[in-house]
């Protein structure tokens, strides 16, 4: 995770669950930027991801998103509109460890309606901390997504 940079944004729905996950990962010394909603006040999420999808593509390699809804459904159809990322949800940290290592989730979609804090945080740690594996049949398939920009 050296130089890692992560950008993270939500709606009005998940600005406490974002502010939790800012705070945690600040905690572990990793570089975020919080770039909003800040406020309870009716944000649109597609404005939201593509604050931080345009943020995530700039430099592939060292930056990751995270994106927080009432549902992360939204943040995730929004954000799989760029070229360059992919974005999944995940509702546990079993369930993010194959996003990341077979799916190479660049931005990662949370419901805060529907996973409790501790949780997020544990999710948001092994999205952290799982390496894309680099296996021929994950790479093949992500070409062919790719191909599809």
């Amino acid at each position: 995770m050296q130089d890692l940079e992560v950008y993270i944004g939500s709606d009005h729905h998940g600005v406490y669950l974002k502010k939790a996950i800012v705070d945690h990962l600040k905690s572990r010394k990793i570089e975020i930027h919080d770039l909003g909603g800040y406020t309870t006040d009716a944000v649109d999420y597609p404005d939201v991801a593509k604050d931080v999808c345009n943020a995530v593509k700039a430099e592939l390699d060292n930056h990751r998103g995270i994106l927080v809804c009432s549902t992360g459904i939204g943040m995730c159809m929004a954000a799989n509109r760029y070229p360059g990322i992919l974005a999944g949800q995940a509702w546990s940290e079993e369930m993010v460890e194959k996003a990341r290592s077979e799916d190479n989730v660049n931005v990662l979609c949370l419901g805060a309606d529907f996973i409790p804090e501790d949780l997020a945080i544990k999710i948001v740690d092994k999205w952290l901390n799982t390496d894309f594996s680099y296996e021929d049949r994950h790479v093949r398939r992500l070409s062919k997504i790719t191909e599809m920009d």
